[in-house]
């Protein structure tokens, strides 16, 4: 769909639909230090990644990412992220990750350095799990999230998670696991 390098562009109310590349089906992102791309009340769906990562999108490298109001609906992915992947760190807020699939991390995949913190965001019907966090040094954090109803499992075991809603419960500050009673709008 889009592939950025080093830019600092920001997606307003866009919608990435049926792409296919062998990796970040719908939005790759490549960014150096300092540079910031921004995502806002934009959907991602039936995007495809054949060969590797990030169906939906894909963050790379030092720089930062700010994805807000953003759903993440059926993407695919060969290996890791079939919604999502970050690698450096970013933010994301109010977003919904449903139905995607990868190999590992259906919903959200996180790698590299740096922080990346989810707020707010629910993560349902995915396929092998609704968030992973790759090995090694790595800051991966969910806050006041849902994460219920993922096939495989619902979080990785080296993610901080805290006052957030998850299926058969997970450790840490806060956290529940009660049914979000969901409706097939």
């Amino acid at each position: 769909g889009v592939y950025t390098n080093n830019g600092n562009p920001t997606f307003l109310r866009c919608t990435f639909e049926s792409n296919r590349a062998d990796y970040g089906g719908g939005l790759l992102s490549r960014t150096g230090g300092g540079v910031a791309v921004r995502g806002l009340d934009g959907v991602f769906m039936l995007n495809t990644a054949r060969a590797g990562y990030a169906g939906g999108l894909a963050k790379f490298d030092a720089g930062t990412i700010t994805v807000e109001r953003t759903r993440f609906l059926a993407n695919a992915a060969a290996t890791n992220g079939g919604g999502m992947v970050i690698r450096g760190g970013g933010q994301i807020w109010d977003r919904v990750f449903q139905s995607n699939e990868a190999a590992a991390g259906g919903g959200l995949f996180i790698s590299g350095s740096g922080t990346s913190t989810a707020f707010g965001s629910t993560f349902t019907n995915n396929l092998n799990g609704g968030v992973l966090e790759d090995t090694g040094v790595i800051v991966g954090e969910l806050r006041n999230c849902i994460v219920w109803a993922n096939y495989g499992f619902e979080v990785g075991s080296n993610v901080s998670v805290s006052y957030c809603d998850v299926l058969g419960g997970y450790s840490g500050t806060g956290n529940i696991n009660a049914d979000p009673l969901f409706v097939d709008p």
